[in-house]
């Protein structure tokens, strides 16, 4: 069983009151995605329904609080904003990044050394994958993932 309240129903009900506002009657098809969503994880046991009800009070009162914000909460939510993701979606410029080469080659040479220690790990060596040892190439790989998308969304 998974988390109070479940974000698995949040999500997809936050996006149909998001749907429904700017799409008008069109939006409410979302509201049949999230109700596919809702069944599905009943079904498979992964939440309760309370956890279903739990998580659409909290999409609504996230989505209560964006759209009624006081004005200092807005005022701090867009100066927090990216401005790429805040630009015209109508501007066709691609907004230039700098790729930090420096870590994405760090990034790289971790996930191959992660995943030379996962196989020779996986062969035998060091105890094999039957000991807790056997975590460790899975957080260098992870890890090394981590610092190369770093690297890769730098400004």
């Amino acid at each position: 069983m998974a988390a109070v309240p479940s974000l698995h129903a949040a999500y997809p009900f936050l996006a149909f009151l998001f749907a429904r506002r700017f799409f008008g009657r069109v939006g409410w098809l979302m509201l049949l995605y999230s109700a596919c969503v809702w069944f599905a994880i009943v079904y498979i046991a992964d939440h309760y329904v309370v956890d279903i009800l739990a998580g659409l009070a909290y999409a609504a009162a996230a989505y209560w609080a964006v759209i009624h914000a006081p004005g200092w909460f807005r005022g701090l939510v867009d100066r927090a904003a990216d401005a790429e993701l805040s630009a015209d979606p109508r501007d066709r410029r691609v907004p230039l990044r700098r790729v930090d080469r420096r870590a994405l080659a760090h990034g790289a040479v971790a996930v191959a050394a992660g995943a030379l220690l996962l196989v020779s790990m996986a062969q035998g060596f060091a105890g094999g994958s039957s000991t807790p040892l056997f975590l460790v190439p899975w957080a260098v790989l992870l890890a090394g993932g981590w610092r190369a998308a770093a690297g890769v969304l730098s400004r």
